[in-house]
């Protein structure tokens, strides 16, 4: 598992069951990011719930993680963009199961 990189963390609140989450960076067409996406019931350790490691351009649907998770907190680790050395995020949603 990845620790080092630029991340964005959520915190929902109380821990949550959910069903996917919706990744979107900025969509230019050529551009891709991968990155890893990771949750936490205490905010300390994390467990794998998704991520992206090809190299398909971002699109304005995002990618979406299908996963049966309880979390409090979803982080997302960018790991890299094939355009710079920033890393960009339009849109993060988090389903909730049921």
């Amino acid at each position: 598992m990845e620790t080092t990189g630029t991340w964005w963390q959520v915190d929902l609140g109380a821990p949550t069951d959910i069903s996917a989450v919706n990744v979107r960076n900025y969509v230019d067409g050529t551009r891709f990011y991968t990155y890893q996406l990771l949750g936490s019931t205490d905010g300390t350790h994390y467990f794998v719930l998704g991520g992206k490691s090809n190299t398909n351009p971002a699109t304005d649907a995002g990618d979406t993680a299908r996963t049966e998770a309880t979390v409090r907190y979803v982080k997302i680790i960018g790991l890299s963009n094939s355009a710079n050395s920033s890393f960009h995020l339009t849109e993060v949603t988090v389903f909730a199961r049921g």
